[in-house]
């Protein structure tokens, strides 16, 4: 018997170094297993990080594109408003113009001609345009038949006819001083911004002379008072 004993140690060493190795083994694989989710977890970590970070990002550049796109419409819509008030404006001023064209082309005509007969033009309105002429306007005048004539001269009457002509500044205008009947000359320009002429009642009374087509002067006419 005291010669089988050192084989069973043998088997028994022999069994425990197996157990060893698989237990080692098996660590192994445990350790492996362990470190593979750690690092899926740490994976899926980083990803979702980058993921909420994407998500970040887009909501931000949202944020970015909803302000642009409000800017816009905001913009879009100042500028409709604004559109709007010019062209009310615009047609206001439009319809204004309009009338007082309409208003002013109804009312007066265009003297083109010398005046016909011993009709006169009755000055109302002398108007400096600024571009070197003036814009006279007013009424024709004529020979009042039904009235008996008292003074030297005759008496005369309004007519409905309005009358407006143009004329540059420096034509030369003849004119009647408040001292008596001599004509005086100077331009229209001098006589009407310096109110030269005789201008009690029907004495700013004017005929025009032309010349082909032109009018070259006027020349105020006495018609007494």
């Amino acid at each position: 018997m005291e010669e089988k004993q050192p084989i069973k140690l043998s088997i028994l060493t022999v069994l425990l170094i197996i157990a060893i190795i698989v237990i080692a083994i098996m660590g192994y694989f445990i350790y492996n297993l362990s470190t593979q989710n750690k690092s899926s977890e740490d994976e899926v970590k980083s990803l979702n990080d980058k993921i909420s970070k994407l998500e970040n990002s887009i909501e931000n550049q949202e944020e970015k594109i909803n302000t642009i796109s409000n800017t816009i419409i905001s913009n879009t819509e100042n500028k409709n408003i604004v559109d709007n008030q010019t062209n009310t404006v615009k047609n206001s001023s439009d319809n204004n113009s309009s009338k007082t064209d309409s208003s002013s082309k109804s009312k007066y005509s265009k003297i083109t001609k010398e005046l016909e007969g011993d009709d006169l033009f009755l000055l109302t309105n002398a108007i400096n345009n600024n571009d070197g002429t003036y814009t006279l306007k007013g009424k024709i005048t004529e020979i009042d038949t039904s009235k008996e004539q008292l003074t030297e001269y005759p008496i005369r009457r309004e007519t409905k006819e309005y009358r407006q002509i143009t004329i540059p500044s420096n034509t030369k205008c003849l004119y009647l001083t408040d001292y008596g009947n001599e004509l005086t000359t100077d331009t229209v320009k001098n006589v009407f911004s310096k109110k030269l002429y005789d201008k009690d009642g029907m004495g700013t009374s004017f005929k025009f002379n032309f010349k082909n087509g032109k009018c070259v002067s006027i020349q105020q006419v006495p018609t007494g008072h």
